[in-house]
């Protein structure tokens, strides 16, 4: 999904938010498998919601050019 939002982006010519969003999702998984669970639940958890955070990132920006 992370992929598709990003090919959008890229072709709505959000080159910035493009590589924001992939940014964000690899901190935000890195983060996200510092937390003090058990290895599966971190990387559970890691796997679902880094990439939902670049997935808003993208989808904020793809937003915010359709309202302009």
């Amino acid at each position: 999904m992370l992929t598709l939002t990003g090919a959008a982006t890229v072709a709505a010519a959000l080159h910035r938010a493009y590589a924001a969003g992939w940014i964000i999702a690899t901190v935000a998984a890195v983060g996200l498998l510092l937390l003090p669970l058990g290895l599966e639940e971190r990387t559970i958890v890691a796997l679902l919601c880094g990439p939902l955070v670049g997935i808003a990132v993208h989808l904020v920006a793809l937003a915010k050019l359709a309202l302009r």
